[in-house]
């Protein structure tokens, strides 16, 4: 499966950046071009219960496979002027398996934003586009599809004197699918923020988003949700982030259950020394899991998250992720008469170690396990990730 990013389209874009007026090299810019590589096993690639499930078009055998991922691309922020910057990210990837070469994809990722920073005024706008392989992780039955998100933005930031300010933002994003039909989803967001000598901030934020799709049966919804926003250092170690949300979602399709109740998010990060850093997350969102159900899910979840720099050159992670997801009857899995609503549990558990034996270098290595455990069958399964990576940066 070869898809729309090619080396000459990520070439052309970059050329035109570093095409720009030497006064950029005059003020700080930054600039990194890097290449990568990335060696894995999966021990159950299509995320599945039983063999038979997997696709009947992807050929191979059995659960496990092994494949090599090749990238290269650019970071870079190029100031333009004292009050103006722009911002340019790309990367391309080619993705090769071994059993199950119908997998084999190209994908990639850009990104191209201007800032703009007044004394009282901000303002920016850019341009996002991903293209990549839709996770098997969140598939009812597996399928081999691939998806193209494009993303415009634009929004600015006006502040009343030195603590006040209000902020707005206005996107359109365009979803396009292989197998799938396609979604549009347009949004607007506004905030008045109160921001503190020290740099925390308390804000009251409101969303509005609408999706919109093409086909026999309407999939978009409307939805809104209000509600305050913290980020707040209780202490020079401890800093607390903070999101309690009112949230409705009503779907064009009568057919579809609303939504309607409390969401959030609670975060907290420990610095516990200048080499280990602890963080714990809570959360209850709305999800669509990338726009691949008609409806939604309820996903109540939690994560633990540990770093630990041993030194310069090295360190360690370590990461523990559950989620609960209610399917609040998702046409597409409808219980059987008697039964309850389907209900996930993903639990995975992460372990990495990173190596940089020198400033331009990276190495790393990742162990991830996990499984869902669901009341609809052949819906359970469990895996193991091994890889190894290496990344090279230069300029």
């Amino acid at each position: 499966m070869q898809r729309g990013f090619t080396t000459a389209a990520v070439l052309a874009l970059a050329t035109i950046v570093l095409s720009q007026p030497a006064v950029a090299q005059r003020n700080s810019s930054d600039v990194t071009f890097f290449v990568g590589a990335r060696l894995a096993s999966d021990t159950n690639l299509f995320r599945v219960e039983d063999e038979i499930q997997i696709p009947a078009n992807a050929g191979g055998s059995g659960l496990e496979d092994l494949y090599f991922v090749a990238n290269a691309g650019i970071d870079s922020d190029w100031v333009l002027t004292s009050k103006s910057r722009i911002r340019f990210d790309a990367e391309i990837l080619e993705s090769i398996y071994d059993e199950y070469t119908a997998v084999d994809n190209t994908s990639g990722n850009l990104l191209a934003r201007y800032d703009f920073t007044g004394n009282a005024f901000e303002f920016y706008t850019g341009y996002l586009r991903v293209e990549e392989l839709v996770s098997f992780e969140n598939q009812l039955t597996p399928r081999i599809d691939f998806r193209v998100r494009q993303r415009l933005f634009v929004g600015l930031r006006q502040r009343f004197g030195l603590n006040w300010s209000f902020g707005a933002e206005v996107a359109y994003t365009d979803i396009d699918f292989d197998l799938a039909r396609p979604v549009e989803r347009n949004s607007a967001s506004a905030d008045f923020t109160y921001e503190s000598r020290q740099g925390n901030t308390f804000a009251i934020v409101a969303d509005y988003e609408e999706r919109e799709s093409q086909g026999a049966n309407s999939l978009g919804f409307e939805e809104f949700k209000v509600g305050p926003e913290i980020n707040w250092d209780l202490t020079a170690d401890l800093n607390l982030v903070l999101e309690v949300k009112y949230q409705e979602r009503d779907p064009v399709d009568p057919l579809l259950v609303a939504f309607d109740g409390p969401t959030g998010e609670f975060d907290l990060e420990w610095q516990v020394s200048n080499g280990v850093k602890f963080s714990i997350e809570a959360f209850r969102r709305i999800s669509s899991l990338g726009d691949q159900l008609s409806n939604f899910a309820i996903v109540d979840g939690g994560a633990f998250t540990g770093e630990w720099k041993a030194s310069e050159k090295l360190g360690f992670k370590l990461g523990v992720n559950f989620e609960l997801r209610d399917f609040e009857d998702e046409p597409n899995v409808l219980p059987i008469p008697g039964l309850d609503v389907r209900e996930d549990d993903l639990t995975y558990v992460l372990a990495g170690i990173e190596w940089r034996p020198r400033r331009s270098i990276l190495i790393d290595a990742t162990v991830k396990i996990g499984d869902r455990s669901s009341n609809r069958a052949l819906q359970d399964f469990d895996y193991e990730n091994y890889s190894i990576g290496f990344r090279y940066e230069f300029l």
